[in-house]
């Protein structure tokens, strides 16, 4: 009898050290569910308009731009989470700029022919996600991946070409949230694209139209190249056709094929130029100069054609129609400049800002 209470207590000890053991293991396996739960919710998956599909934070505090157009994106959509800039101000944009956006610290290009990145900046800033925006072009994933991969921050990719530009804040929001800006800024964009579209079907005269910068005015946006689709968008025809489109200054053509084309239109990309060409004998012999249709694209705070391309070109697309074919638009660019400023920039303009916008 005695043996046997002896070994019904052995049991009992292995039973309490086995169930101990056993609920020890069940509580760790609760925390390792607990843990992975939860950093399933600090993280989603993003796929940018590359296909790419970018591990976020669930909630984005902090962000990057890649370059300009980015730059000009985040800073009419969400500028108090940017933590640096791909290229500082200009003087005359930090009028339009709150403060905090002035003291911000420049990364440089993040890729290209002209990458100058300090990437020691980039990392001490934090961002949780380098945002990238433009046109769809050649190496531009793989760059993307190699970038991610060297700073060890998720970049993604939006899709920024006129089709684009309407989704474009949407889809800003689906990464920095902000829902409610995102779809009234887009309803601006899409109200105005369906006004132009309205007022294309009206258009039997079909106007060219030159735009250009450089040194002499022969460096030449032509056809197809995204600092100047905005003259097709309208309803004009850009003249100018080349093999191979260069981005930003364009392409440079010589004055013969300029007086060739002959446009109805020129617009230059400064002021400056524009006074320049005035003063020149050459291009008086321009159908355009003649009857006084020359003029430069505001620029104040971003190029109103597309310098650099991003959504300054919806209020660009309203000048330029104005400007060509004032008989179908009839934009009244004073109301039209003021409501944009204050709704893009957050700024209101006054007249005299206007009328020094527009150079009258």
């Amino acid at each position: 009898m005695k043996k046997f209470k002896k070994i019904l207590s052995l049991f009992l000890v292995f039973g309490l050290v086995f169930t101990g053991c056993s609920s020890k293991n069940a509580n760790n396996d609760k925390k390792e569910v607990t843990k992975t739960s939860t950093e399933q919710k600090d993280t989603r998956v993003f796929k940018d308009d590359l296909g790419r599909e970018v591990t976020l934070k669930t909630k984005i505090e902090k962000v990057a731009p890649s370059g300009n157009p980015a730059q000009v994106m985040l800073h009419v959509f969400e500028p108090s989470k940017m933590v640096g800039v791909a290229r500082k101000f200009s003087q005359s944009t930090e009028k339009y700029l709150p403060d905090a956006l002035k003291k911000l610290p420049e990364f440089g290009a993040f890729y290209g022919k002209k990458a100058n990145l300090n990437m020691e900046a980039v990392v001490s800033a934090k961002p949780d996600v380098i945002i990238d925006m433009g046109e769809k072009k050649k190496g531009i994933e793989e760059d993307l991946n190699k970038l991610q991969e060297q700073l060890n921050i998720p970049v993604v990719f939006i899709e920024l070409t006129l089709d684009k530009l309407p989704d474009s804040f949407i889809r800003l929001s689906e990464v920095l949230g902000n829902e409610k800006r995102a779809k009234e800024l887009s309803k601006y964009i899409r109200d105005t694209y369906a006004q132009i579209k309205q007022n294309k079907e009206k258009i039997k005269d079909v106007k060219t139209v030159y735009y250009a910068g450089g040194k002499n005015g022969l460096f030449a946006n032509a056809k197809g190249s995204i600092q100047a689709d905005i003259i097709e968008f309208i309803g004009a025809k850009n003249p100018i056709e080349v093999e191979k489109i260069n981005g930003g200054m364009g392409n440079e053509i010589p004055f013969e094929k300029l007086l060739e084309v002959n446009p109805d239109f020129l617009i230059f990309d400064s002021k400056e130029l524009l006074d320049q060409i005035k003063k020149d004998e050459t291009f008086k012999a321009l159908k355009a100069v003649k009857e006084n249709k020359i003029t430069f694209a505001p620029s104040q705070p971003y190029g109103f054609f597309g310098r650099p391309p991003a959504v300054n070109r919806v209020i660009g697309m309203k000048w330029l129609s104005n400007l060509v074919y004032p008989e179908i638009y009839k934009y009244d660019m004073n109301k039209e400049l003021k409501e944009f400023y204050k709704l893009f920039y957050n700024y209101d303009l006054k007249d005299d800002e206007v009328k020094e916008i527009l150079g009258k």
